[in-house]
């Protein structure tokens, strides 16, 4: 980990530009929500995602609609994969082209091969789901299997994700 050294001026409002190297460094995008605290003599400013907050509450929805409807889950913030039903909390980087199909923000199923992560490639049907949160994607809940996913399943993941919607 390589250390930056800015020195910055704050205005009249507050408010501190952070420097573009360091927002793509850490996929910093407008809108995002920083979590902005302070230690002893400093100021904390960390990337802040409100879906790793909520771990237990989605974990047991995930089992539920596992249960209910003979699926896997997979659950997701925009760079990493948070939970999976099958192999459990992995907190691994999301591939590339899995974050590119996020991207979309919108609700689709289809039937393929899809990589979620460089060690977790999904095969047969599945159903991806945006999460939004005040009008922001913040990531995704994949609803996989072998059977086609049925519109009911649809339907409950739709409402399970609408839950994480503030």
């Amino acid at each position: 980990m390589s250390e930056l050294f800015f020195i910055k001026r704050i205005d009249s409002l507050g408010r501190v530009v952070i420097p573009k190297g360091i927002r793509k460094d850490l996929e910093i995008r407008e809108e995002d929500f920083l979590k902005i605290s302070k230690f002893n003599n400093a100021i904390l400013v960390e990337k802040h995602n409100q879906l790793l907050n909520q771990k237990k509450l989605y974990t047991e929805y995930m089992k539920l609609l596992e249960i209910a409807c003979d699926v896997s889950c997979v659950f997701t913030n925009r760079e990493q994969l948070l939970y999976s039903t099958v192999t459990g909390s992995e907190m691994k980087a999301l591939s590339a082209s899995f974050r590119e199909l996020i991207s979309c923000l919108k609700v689709f199923k289809k039937n393929g091969t899809i990589k979620i992560t460089e060690d977790l490639i999904i095969k047969g049907y599945y159903l991806v789901i945006p999460i939004f949160s005040s009008g922001v994607m913040m990531g995704s809940l994949l609803v996989y299997s072998e059977n086609i996913i049925s519109e009911r399943t649809e339907k409950l993941g739709i409402a399970i994700v609408n839950l994480f919607d503030v």
